[in-house]
């Protein structure tokens, strides 16, 4: 089935009763293209509901459309359901269930159903209200990829609504939410806001936003994420359960196994639960590790990864961490432009022959207890073990047995690095390497190394 060139199928009441349905249904392939399908209750309409719209296929293609079921005078819209047995795409098209300004009535619910989805171009999927009435239930199932990109899904009550902002819930294996796409529930006016629920086993935000907005009510707008395996933060992305005016901050739970949040100009990658006159939100998060983000104010512009539950002039929120690590917060150094080659480490260390090279030979392994020197066993030369010969104290530079020629340092954009001579171990198994060998415990750099012909 092909509907092209501004075409229109469409039921609706301008009077009394209720509008009818709009199916769409093939075996193939579906495409709708600049073009649009809907049922609707008018402005001067009065009825218990407008009609759904379905949209069933193999594959399902929307471009530059309009998909919608609507009141705008008096009485319920309905559902919007798109199934697709194979790919679904979405291009600068709009799918909605709602209420118009003016109108008394529920929005519907939302439903899109395939293997495969793809949102971009300004696509919009929605179930909102501008009347009096509340927004609906939007949920989309993904089996192996959701894109959202440049995009929204949304369950929402606008600024001139009353009412309650639906539940958004999120199932994939895999969800990308990229170039300023969003997915959100919202309240921004009178009534309370719905959770966004998502489960995947990999999800990524780069320049994406996940968000709960409430303005008023107690009830508040909660996130729950639950992602099997890796959730990625890039480029500005955001995670928040923002409450404007007396609102109380909503909650975020986000339980997955590794949490990367990389390096962003900016307001950088945060995860916010705040608020304004209210008190800020709960956040808990429960991974194996939790890298590149930390506790501290997310404050607009300042280029850092930050998880903050605060609020403006009411009580802070709390920030719960069940992150199996003693270190819970890893920064995401910036590598250093300068490399340090094997050669320049072993340069210094051979001039006094001429000869350059870096051979590193062994079983590797600790000793059995922080405190014991490491085992001379440890190095070998052509399947022996090499016996390190300490000579010289250690307050001692390092220098060779023939001509005294000192280890230099080996410059770096991050200052001087000088290779490590010799390992000092303090009594609470603090580990400390030195640039000079020491001689009260064993080295894996034996001081004959020095002469460099002497190691094969």
């Amino acid at each position: 089935i092909s509907i092209t060139n501004e075409s229109n199928l469409s039921t609706a009441t301008d009077g009394e009763g209720n509008a009818g349905a709009v199916n769409i249904i093939a075996d193939e392939n579906i495409s709708i293209t600049n073009s649009s399908a809907s049922s609707a209750i008018q402005a001067q309409g009065t009825g218990e509901q407008a009609g759904t719209v379905e949209v069933r296929a193999n594959q399902i293609a929307l471009s530059g459309s309009q998909l919608s079921s609507s009141t705008a005078g008096v009485g319920d819209a309905n559902s919007v359901i798109i199934e697709a047995e194979e790919n679904l795409s979405l291009n600068n098209t709009i799918v909605s269930s709602g209420v118009e300004t003016g109108a008394i009535g529920n929005a519907g619910n939302v439903s899109l159903t395939a293997p495969s989805i793809s949102l971009t171009d300004n696509s919009t999927i929605s179930t909102a209200t501008a009347g009096e009435g509340n927004a609906g239930t939007l949920t989309i199932n993904g089996g192996e990829t959701i894109n959202v990109d440049e995009s929204q899904i949304t369950s929402e009550v606008s600024s001139e609504g009353i009412g309650t902002a639906g539940e958004v819930s999120i199932n994939t294996n895999h969800l990308s939410v990229t170039n300023g796409g969003e997915i959100s529930s919202s309240n921004f006016n009178q009534g309370e806001s719905g959770n966004v629920t998502i489960k995947a086993d990999s999800a990524r935000l780069e320049n994406g936003q996940i968000t709960a907005t409430t303005a008023s009510g107690i009830e508040r707008g909660n996130i729950f994420l639950e992602i099997t395996e890796f959730l990625t933060l890039e480029q500005d992305s955001l995670i928040s359960a923002e409450a404007r005016g007396d609102a109380i901050g909503g909650n975020i739970d986000i339980n997955a196994e590794f949490i990367i949040a990389f390096p962003s100009n900016g307001d950088g990658n945060d995860i916010v639960a705040s608020a304004e006159q209210g008190d800020g939100g709960r956040i808990n998060i429960t991974a194996d590790a939790l890298l590149g983000i930390e506790e501290r104010p997310a404050t607009p512009g300042n280029g850092t990864n930050d998880i903050d539950a605060s609020s403006e002039f009411g009580q802070s929120g709390n920030v719960t961490f069940n992150v199996p690590d003693t270190n819970n917060f890893q920064e995401t150094a910036e590598l250093s432009s300068n490399v340090v080659s094997a050669e320049s480490v072993a340069e210094d260390a051979c001039a006094a022959t001429g000869q350059s090279g870096l051979i590193l030979k062994g079983k590797g392994g600790v000793p059995p207890a922080p405190n014991l020197p490491l085992s001379s066993a440890i190095l070998l030369d052509n399947g022996k073990p090499i016996t390190p010969n300490f000579s010289q104290s250690n307050n001692q530079q390092p220098k060779t047995q023939n001509n005294g020629f000192q280890v230099q340092p080996i410059r770096t954009s991050q200052g001087d690095i000088y290779p490590a001579r010799g390992v000092l171990i303090r009594e609470d198994g603090t580990v400390i390497l030195t640039p000079y060998p020491t001689n009260n415990i064993a080295t894996r750099t034996p001081e004959d190394a020095v002469s460099c012909p002497q190691t094969k």
